[in-house]
Order: structure tokens, then sequence, then C-alpha cells
């Protein structure tokens, strides 16, 4: 009799079923395949849905089961290194049956996962096929690795046959999982094997990882904004980018949507700054952690009596030499109508360096060789909802070439017309005009 292992988590309690069932039976799930990664020698094991799952698309347990071929110590093959892609669950080795009497030449290892934070953890995408773990191997290299075949293998069909090296092994062969995204908590979604076995002997070609850049946005208190961060994230391969895990910002809650991008909503009644990462994955194994900065004002950036003034932020320029970074204090250089004490509250990068931020000051970085001309903004808020936004130009000159001041003010408009009214004047009015203290 053909049966499956059914691993179910209900109610915080775990246990068994064993089901009855083909994977050629469902219509909906998913499908298991295994490959390996030459370059960076490891096994990445892929599933990959035929149709979207409904939602709310709960995940409640996953069992992937391989099939090597056996050796004894030391070339035995010994699953390590075990890495989930996803930040929200974990895998393990949980069953190892070595040479079973049903199939003597193979090894049999199940890898089941563990729901840590939150069940709907898979960004499925119809057809799309997406990395949910990989391991190393401790031994030595045998040859093809593939997933096991829940309806033909000789092991799948005679389970409780022991294993003559481990005869009180439990043996629970075969692949499972279970979602509510295509049926109940005891239905088997997975659906069977695809692709070609794995051979650590054979090269492969690799893939590149996604650039996931960093986002900056502003949102308005008590409302909620969609973020497209795949938008300006790229892939060398051009690989079809998906969100796979979101991490939650201090003053506000993040979830991904259906579409592939993020909903925040800042927390009840706050103004300022706020910031979160996300994971961008290629589906093959790639990925790459963004950032994104979050500005929550209050409503027209007043706050409700309506008596606050936005701060004041002038442009900027800058000059430092190739290779050198350079310290730009902001804060020396803007002010608040209303006397409210402003502070940094987001920055971006410039094309051609990064910026960070230090004892509230940040810190340009030019690329390595880089000469020529770069900009970037930096926003400031007064922590009742007004914020401003200014622009930093930086000039990178030659590493021989003397530099003069490092960071100049540019006049905003009202002080230009200070200027031309006390030169209209005959300089009666020129001392009312005083520069930004650099």
């Amino acid at each position: 009799m053909n049966k499956s292992l059914k691993l179910a988590i209900k109610q915080g309690v775990i246990f068994l079923a064993l089901a009855q069932a083909g994977s050629a039976a469902y219509a909906n799930g998913v499908e298991y395949s295994i490959k390996w990664d030459d370059k960076a020698s490891v096994y990445r094991v892929f599933m990959r849905p035929q149709t979207a799952p409904k939602s709310p698309n709960l995940t409640y347990s996953a069992q992937v089961t391989i099939k090597v071929p056996h050796a004894e110590s030391p070339d035995q093959f010994v699953a390590q290194n075990i890495t989930s892609t996803n930040e929200n669950l974990s895998w393990s080795n949980s069953s190892k049956v070595r040479a079973p009497i049903a199939n003597p030449s193979y090894d049999y290892l199940s890898f089941t996962t563990s729901i840590l934070n939150n069940a709907k953890t898979f960004p499925w995408v119809a057809g799309e096929e997406l990395e949910v773990f990989n391991f190393s191997n401790g031994g030595a290299c045998l040859g093809s690795v593939e997933i096991m075949d829940n309806d033909a293998d000789p092991f799948a069909l005679n389970p409780s046959v022991p294993s003559p090296s481990d005869p009180d092994a439990k043996a629970n062969p075969g692949n499972e999982f279970s979602s509510d995204g295509w049926g109940g908590d005891l239905d088997n979604d997975f659906l069977g094997r695809y692709g070609v076995a794995a051979d650590c002997s054979v090269a492969t070609v690799g893939n590149a990882s996604p650039v996931a850049a960093a986002d900056t946005v502003v949102v308005e208190s008590g409302q909620t904004i969609t973020i497209d961060v795949l938008k300006n994230d790229t892939d060398d391969d051009g690989d079809t980018l998906s969100i796979a895990s979101v991490t939650q910002g201090a003053h506000g809650s993040v979830t991904i949507s259906d579409n592939n991008t993020i909903t925040y909503t800042p927390e009840a009644d706050y103004s300022g700054a706020d910031n979160f990462t996300y994971m961008a994955s290629d589906g093959k194994g790639g990925s790459s952690t963004g950032s994104v900065s979050v500005t929550v004002s209050s409503s027209g950036n007043n706050p409700p009596n309506g008596t606050n003034e936005n701060p004041t932020a002038v442009g900027l320029t800058a000059t430092t030499r190739s290779n050198t970074a350079i310290t730009i204090n902001v804060l020396n250089h803007v002010s608040d109508p209303d006397g409210d004490i402003v502070t940094l509250s987001n920055y971006s990068n410039g094309s051609f360096g990064t910026v960070s931020l230090s004892d509230g000051k940040l810190i340009y970085t030019p690329q390595n060789a880089y000469v020529g001309e770069d900009s970037f903004s930096y926003t400031v808020s007064d922590g009742k909802g007004g914020t401003a936004v200014g622009q930093i130009t930086v000039r990178v000159l030659a590493s021989d070439t003397p530099v003069s001041s490092a960071v100049k003010a540019v006049p905003t408009l009202s002080q230009w017309g200070q200027l031309l009214l006390a030169l209209l004047l005959g300089g009666l009015g020129f001392r009312r005009f005083s520069r930004s203290k650099l």
C-alpha cells in the first residue's frame, strides 16, 4: 500500500497521521526539486506551486525526503549547515535511515520544518519555483541525489521494513506539504517531483544574487502606504524577484501583499522616523536584503492645533578627494522657526558613493577611484510632524587636488533676496544678511 507521511501541527500539538494518497491525486499544491550548486558546494531544495493558493495561505507542516547513494563512514552522506531561506521557519534533518532492507543501496534523509513566527511564510507565485532551504554534505561526493518518489520508491512501498544498521529506526519516508491554501490541515499538498537529480560531480551554472536598493517613503500619521520595494531592485540574470520576508518597524506594522508589494501602517498617533528591512529572492537561491526608511508626518505636516511650522533644510556643497570619506554635520545648517529641536530622520545614498550615519552626522564615502560630482538628499524632523528635505552636492576631486573648504551652505531664496535688497540699498541692509555657520 502506498503511504505518505503526514506531519501536522494543530493547536500547538504535533501529531502524525498516515494518509493514503498518491501525489497525482491532488490538482493543487507544490512540487519538489533538488539542485547542486557547485559554486557554493551546497544542495538547494526548491518548491514550485502549480496554482496560486487561496488566502490566508497558512502553512501547517512540510517534509522533504531525499535519496542518496549508501556509503559507510567516512564517505557516508551527512547533511550539515542546513540553512532556511526564510527567517520565519527552520529546517532540520529529522530522520536518517541508512540502507533499509527494502532498498539497501540508498540512504533516506528526511527534513522537516518548524514554523517560527508566521504561518503565512511562503510567497507563492503559480509556476515559479522558490528555494526553501539548502545544505552541504559532510561526506564524500557519491553521485546523484534525488527527491524520493512517494509512489514508486521501494522504501516508500515498504516503510516498515527496518534498517539493518538501525533496527529501531522509525521509518516515515516520503514527502508532505500541508497548507490551507490548497486544502485542509489533514491534506497532503505534495504533487510530485520535477527536474533532474542533483549530481555533485557535474559543474553547474552559477546564479547571480539580486541587488536590493534602499527605499525612502513618506506617509501621514493614521494612513497606510503601499510600497513597491522591488521596483528599483535588479537581478543580472533577469530572474523574477519576490519578497521572501520582512522585519517589523519600531513604530509600525509591515505586511507582504499578494502582488509582491509591502504595506506599512504606522502606529496610532505616531509621527517621526521609522525603518524596516525586507529580503528579495530570485527563487533560485539568490537573495538580498533591502532597507526602507519611513517618515511618518502628522496630517498636513502640522499638529492638530495648526501652530507648528516646518523646519528649514538648506542645500549644501561638500568637497573631498578621491577615496576619502567626508563628514557632513547637516544639523549645523538647519533651523526651525518654532525653536523646536531638529533631528536627522532620513537620508539617501549617492549614485557614486554611499552615505552612513554616525553620531548624528552624515558620512559620504565615494566609490573607489571615482572623480566627479555626486548628490544625495537628507530629511530633518522637528519631532512634531514637521519635516524638510535638503540636497547635498559632493565634488570628488583627484587625490592630488587641494581642497580649500570642505562644506559650504547654499544660500536659500530668502537669503538671496536679502542680499539683493542690501545691494540695491547701497549696502545699508547688507549687515542683515548672514550666512549659515559652516
